[in-house]
């Protein structure tokens, strides 16, 4: 990974409050769309194209709740956002 690259993916880090929901940046780095997926900001890239922050922690906890009960129930949880588009091409994103 190049530096731009680099700096790319520990801002996308920062702003996914990722650290704060269980992932190291080399966790991160290494797969960025799978850690994304793991730790429930599965449609931050779409929040930040549409020019928005991604979820807080707190918002992202009470999501994965609300998901965890409503399957429960046997309804059909359906995770919308693809991240790997623009996590693979490296984007530079504007906070």
């Amino acid at each position: 990974m190049d530096l731009k690259q680099e700096q790319a993916t520990k801002q996308l880090y920062d702003l996914t409050h990722a650290a704060e929901l269980g992932s190291t940046f080399e966790q991160f780095a290494t797969d960025p769309v799978a850690e994304l997926q793991r730790i429930g900001q599965y449609d931050a890239m779409q929040m930040i194209r549409a020019g928005y922050r991604p979820l807080l922690p707190g918002q992202v906890r009470l999501r994965q709740q609300l998901e965890a009960r409503w399957a429960a129930e046997g309804h059909s949880v359906i995770r919308r956002g693809d991240a790997s588009a623009c996590v693979a091409s490296r984007m530079t994103i504007a906070a």
